[in-house]
């Protein structure tokens, strides 16, 4: 999972994506960051259930080849497998997905978005219109977040619908293609809001690689 970011965009299409940032803030005075994470959460109740039901149906099948009818060989089996289960699962963490629902990778993926707003300082704009592209690897999912003075010019059913597009993109494959398609598409929706100031300043980094809070597998 630690290479999946890296996977994500190569060096040239990592400019590729800096550059239609820099473009689309030529013509607006908002401005618009991309994070891009591994993984939104570590998902501990996942490992721990996982492990179990793993380390269970190993022990049991064991115990029942073995022709062992002793609960105590039986928690014996599972205490020696449970480890072996729990580092199966962090070598294949896509494993644990049979073990997150949708409404937690959605939550996860959420709070995870929001926290990198405020770390990378995207609500310390001067008129509090910066604008936040996050996408998280495991989960496949993507969401925009806005400062309160984008926020308030969009409905979010209108940021919904550019993550949408773009993880429809990635999940083809097609990340730098994505990416671009969707600060174009900010970048118009902020133009119309927040013309270029003359004073304007590029008060963001463009792409960030990996969100500072997400913890590793």
């Amino acid at each position: 999972m630690k290479n999946v970011v890296a996977s994500m965009l190569s060096e040239a299409e990592h400019g590729t994506v800096a550059a239609c940032v820099a473009e689309a803030e030529r013509d607006t005075s908002a401005e618009i960051a991309i994070v891009l994470a591994d993984h939104s959460s570590d998902y501990g109740r996942a490992s721990t259930a996982g492990a179990m039901s793993l380390s269970l149906f190993a022990a049991a099948l064991l115990a029942l080849i073995l022709g062992w009818d002793s609960m105590w060989l039986f928690l014996l089996l599972f205490a020696l497998l449970y480890p072996g289960a729990r580092f199966l699962l962090g070598r294949f963490p896509g494993l644990k997905r049979l073990y997150i629902t949708d409404a937690e990778l959605d939550e996860e993926v959420l709070e995870a978005a929001t926290v990198a707003f405020y770390e990378h300082g995207l609500s310390l704009t001067r008129e509090r219109n910066a604008v936040l592209v996050y996408v998280s690897a495991f989960e496949r999912r993507v969401r925009i977040v806005a400062d309160t003075g984008m926020a308030a010019k969009e409905k979010q059913a209108t940021w919904d619908s550019v993550a949408s597009e773009l993880a429809e993109t990635m999940r083809q494959g097609r990340a730098s293609q994505g990416l671009c398609a969707a600060v174009r598409r900010l970048g118009g929706l902020a133009a119309a809001h927040y013309p270029p100031r003359p004073d304007d300043l590029d008060e963001l980094q463009n792409v960030i690689i990996g969100s500072p809070n997400a913890n590793e597998f």
